[in-house]
């Protein structure tokens, strides 16, 4: 993994610094006064890559006073170029986070995203073949961890070892031997109960075959009788069928015969009616001289009731239209009426105007809503005065509101400042030095106390105004309680303004209403109305007397009427019988002759329903033997199937044995074979098992781990010191034991890691760490071209600082970049390239120089 460039937004110290660049670079130093984030550069490398950093939570690396941040990384692996960018935000429910991931390719980038953070970052892992802790142990010398490899115990120091040396790929291995000798022995397992499962059947073979001839002899009797039966059964089979046709034959016939009796009733039943309608006839033709006088009577009177009652038409039109022109007159003088009683409420209405204009006193209505306006004024200036009160004084509570939290959070700020014990800032990720803590200190307090005097001011400004407001709410209540007659006052002043015109207009029109009034009566004392409607009334009472209507005669005549009426269903009644006498007889000799052909179709009929019912209950004897024999039939078939199906079973299992006879040979070669590759899995278990090739890899790689970190402690040492590891240790009941023990020595001979200075010991584990870190970039396959060493120079002295720099620059050519992060002025001149880091109030920004 080489990384190629890095893009920060409010991480820790940094708030958008412009993308920082390391192609090319080889060598190179990152410089820069403490606490300013130069550290914070490479925890920003690694939780854009694992989501892990120094920091406990990932909230606490967001830049103070914002609410989210992200890093973004472009690295080179196996010859392809990648970005991970990683987000995370901080809301009112919790905190949010994102990570993507792409390929840089020609075409652009491509995003190659699983469907969950956690899927994606173990893509990450696997295309950088390496986890976070193996790079922070080997790689990465982070600061005041330089130690980390070697104070671990020698369980995990060999744990660390195996996972650079890739190892894990064995327990793999391992574990897929176990898996497949464990599916061989279920395998064989399985055939072998299958060899004997044929050995049990091969036993049965002599029984099986007795049982064949036994139940082919079955057989031949079995089907000797059922030949004999279905012989029999033969001769009468169709029974059943012969007797359902003869039982249709005869439900048919029996129901013809019901049909034709239906018939020969229905028949009888029009004869009858036939014979009533000629005698109807002749008894009404008998009478035909009495009907047709008593019906030339009827004409002659309907002759006169014609001419009557045109008479009567026009007598009743000529009434209608009296009564019509009489109603119309009235309705003339209704109507001149009601325009009377309208102008009398018109001139009552009037008088009542005139009368209440008196009754208000205009002037002084005036006069004492102009006062009360002049206070209305008044009032609303003090309304809108009481308003600005009172948002200023909303203003001042947000404020201390507002003072209040930010208080809060300067006081937390110098408690965790105050518990702080370690050496980063809690508040800005720097360095945290006793100058440092007590200027942090100083500031936080100073705001404080700016804000404590804030606060004071506004108290005072508060209590300002709750005394002008509550001054101007007095007044306001005072004006209000004389403000409450107003409106009754403008009503009162709006109807005796509106009474005043009124008067004036009533008084004009009071003597026009008058005048019309007298004209109105005048007409209808005369009737002076209806001229026309009284001279048309007259001429249609003179065309009644013209006409000369009788209504007595015209009643006489009407009863004449009621005495014949009779004889005119009487003259229709003989008419029908003379057109209908004829069709009446001839209807009846054919209904005569119909009944006689039906007599004797059914007499046919019930013979042939006699002969069928005979035929019916012979058949039903034979019906009753075809049954017996059927059954006998079936019990016999039956017999020959169970006699059949025991020779076929028999038949197969012995066909099985001897199929199991030539299947055994190949099971016994497969067992055989599974018995061999059991053998082999087993052996490849333990080979793949930690004691096996794991350890002879192990074994293989300290010594190469042992020469490459003594070759560079003799170089910072000249020649003083060397580590000696060993993987094998003795116990104490005298068997061997795995593990990773560093014996570390020098001309005063071997001695505890513990028992060597501040900077031999750091020479020690900056020797292990950077012969790991070659490790690593050389065997893991994770192809590890870049080194980060974090301080860790303040412990050497100047001889012990150049060796140092005498190291870094012999293992040059081991990594494509090599960047080493210190604040020592004559250490940074060492190097030459420079990773400038300061601090500035728009946050921490980098440059290269």
């Amino acid at each position: 993994m080489l990384p190629l460039q890095i893009e920060l937004r409010n991480f820790l110290a940094y708030r958008a610094p412009p993308p920082i660049s390391f192609a090319g670079i080889g060598l190179a130093c990152l410089t820069g006064r403490n606490g300013v984030g130069k550290s914070s550069l490479l925890d920003a490398m690694t939780w854009a890559l694992w989501g892990r950093a120094r920091a406990r939570r990932d909230e606490d690396l967001i830049h103070l006073g914002q609410d989210d941040m992200s890093v973004a990384l472009d690295f080179e692996q196996a010859g392809l170029r990648y970005r991970v960018q990683r987000r995370r935000s901080r809301t009112s429910a919790g905190s949010r986070g994102a990570l993507d991931f792409w390929v840089l390719g020609e075409l652009g980038p491509r995003l190659i995203n699983e469907n969950n953070m956690r899927r994606t970052q173990a893509k990450i892992n696997e295309t950088l073949r390496l986890d976070y802790e193996t790079f922070v142990h080997s790689a990465f010398l982070q600061q005041g961890r330089a130690d980390a490899f070697t104070l671990k115990t020698a369980a995990e120091r060999k744990r660390i070892l195996s996972e650079i040396l890739g190892l894990e790929q064995w327990a793999n291995y391992e574990s897929e031997a176990k898996t497949r000798l464990t599916t061989n022995a279920a395998v064989m397992e399985l055939m072998q109960g299958e060899l004997g499962h044929i050995d049990a059947e091969v036993k049965r073979a002599p029984q099986l075959q007795a049982e064949l001839d036994s139940a082919q002899q079955a057989l031949a009797a079995a089907q000797a009788e059922l030949d004999q039966v279905s012989a029999a059964y033969d001769k009468v089979a169709n029974s059943s069928l012969a007797l359902r046709r003869e039982n249709e034959n005869l439900r048919e016939l029996t129901s013809r015969i019901a049909d034709r009796q239906s018939d020969i009733r229905a028949v009888s039943s029009e004869i009858s009616r036939q014979q009533e309608r000629i005698e109807s006839c002749q008894q009404i033709i008998t009478q035909s001289e009495e009907i047709k006088a008593g019906y030339a009577q009827l004409q002659a009177a309907r002759n006169s009731q014609s001419a009557l009652a045109e008479q009567l038409a026009q007598q009743q039109e000529l009434q209608r239209r009296c009564h019509q022109l009489e109603r119309e007159l009235a309705e003339q003088a209704a109507a001149l009426e009601r325009d009377a009683h309208v102008i009398r409420e018109r001139i009552r209405a009037l008088q009542g105007a005139v009368s209440a204009a008196a009754e208000h006193d205009l002037a002084d209505l005036q006069a004492q809503l102009a006062s009360l306006e002049s206070l209305a004024a008044r009032r609303d200036q003090a309304n809108r005065t009481v308003q600005a009160l009172r948002e200023e004084r909303t203003a001042l509570l947000a404020q201390q509101a507002t003072l209040r939290s930010e208080g809060t959070a300067i006081n937390e700020r110098l408690e965790r400042l105050g518990r702080a014990d370690g050496a980063t800032c809690p508040l800005c990720g720097g360095a945290l030095t006793a100058q440092h803590r007590d200027d942090m200190l100083a500031q936080l307090q100073a705001q404080r106390d700016d804000m404590r005097q804030v606060y004071r001011d506004c108290n005072m400004a508060l209590g300002e105004i709750d005394k002008r407001r509550e001054a101007q709410e007095r007044d306001l209540l005072l004006w209000a309680q004389r403000l409450r007659n107003m409106p009754g006052l403008q009503q009162r002043m709006g109807a005796a303004s509106e009474h005043a015109r009124r008067a004036q207009a009533a008084q004009a029109d009071l003597q026009l209403e008058r005048q019309s009034l007298q004209q109105l009566e005048a007409r209808l004392q005369a009737e002076n109305y209806g001229q026309e409607l009284r001279r048309q009334l007259a001429q249609a009472r003179a065309e009644q007397k013209r006409i000369g209507y009788d209504e007595n005669s015209h009643d006489e005549l009407r009863a004449k009427l009621k005495a014949y009426h009779r004889y005119d269903q009487e003259q229709t009644r003989l008419e029908f019988a003379r057109q209908n006498l004829p069709e009446a007889q001839r209807a009846h000799a054919e209904a005569t002759n119909r009944w006689r052909a039906l007599q004797s179709a059914q007499a046919q009929d019930q013979a042939k329903q006699a002969q069928l019912q005979d035929s019916i209950t012979a058949l039903q004897e034979q019906v009753k033997l075809e049954r017996e024999l059927r059954d006998q039939v079936d019990q016999q078939r039956a017999t020959v199937l169970a006699a059949n199906e025991r020779k076929t079973i028999a038949q197969q299992e012995l066909l099985a044995i001897e199929a199991g006879r030539v299947n055994k040979e190949r099971l016994e070669a497969q067992l055989g074979a599974s018995r061999h590759q059991a053998s082999l899995l087993s052996e490849l278990r333990v080979a793949f098992g930690r004691d096996g090739v794991p350890a002879m890899i192990i074994d293989s790689a300290i010594p190469e781990l042992e020469t490459n970190a003594n070759a560079l402690l003799a170089r910072m040492t000249e020649g003083r010191m060397s580590i000696a590891l060993s993987t094998q240790r003795q116990r104490a009941s005298g068997d061997m034991q795995e593990t990773l023990d560093i014996a570390i020595a020098d001309e005063l001979g071997t001695r505890p890691y513990e028992l060597y200075s501040g900077g031999e010991a750091f020479r020690i584990n900056f020797a292990l760490r950077i012969a790991l870190s070659k490790l690593l970039a050389q065997r893991a396959g994770s192809q590890l071209r870049a080194l980060f060493i974090d301080e860790g120079f303040g412990s050497q002295d100047e001889i012990g600082r150049a060796s140092l720099v005498d190291a870094i620059s012999a293992i040059r050519s081991d990594f494509d970049l090599i960047l080493v992060i210190t604040h020592i002025d004559d250490l940074r001149d060492s190097f030459p390239l420079h990773l400038l880091v300061e601090k500035t109030a728009e946050g921490t920004t980098v440059s290269w120089q």
